[in-house]
């Protein structure tokens, strides 16, 4: 699906076949690390992972399942406590706040699955019906 995302967004940019565009996605971290981190860790335990390909070998219809099986590569390798702890590693030796929106012909794809939205109760009941609003977008963010 992501892959598909991909295309379609990049196809209606009609971008030129010889430009790069990026694919990120965030991926969770918490039961992936060995030993896994507690139920009750309040923070974040994700990591973008990213590939960069031209446009015209994005959709050239013959290079689509390469595209899904690289991805899906990388996102297994991302999951690996080995990788894990290597980029945590990495961000201590040298911290900084990644920002992908700099990125030219830049796609994120992410959500909040575990987030219980539709657990709150303000006094109404349970919410019927909930949306992210306009905060944080941004040209190539999918939610």
């Amino acid at each position: 699906l992501a892959t598909h995302i991909w295309v379609a967004i990049t196809r209606a940019r009609k971008l030129k076949l010889e430009e790069q565009t990026t694919l990120s996605l965030p991926v969770d971290c918490r039961g992936r690390l060995v030993p896994p981190l507690p139920k009750s860790y309040f923070g974040n335990a994700i990591h973008l992972i990213h590939m960069t390909t031209t446009v015209g070998e994005l959709l050239n219809n013959s290079n689509i399942i390469t595209t899904v099986n690289l991805l899906h590569e990388n996102i297994e390798a991302a999951q690996r406590d080995e990788r894990i702890r290597s980029k945590i590693e990495e961000w201590m030796e040298n911290p900084n706040l990644t920002s992908v929106q700099g990125i030219a012909n830049h796609i994120l794809i992410g959500s909040s699955p575990r987030f219980p939205v539709y657990v709150s109760d303000f006094g109404f009941g349970p919410p019927m019906c909930v949306r992210s609003g306009r905060g944080n977008k941004y040209d190539g963010k999918v939610t």
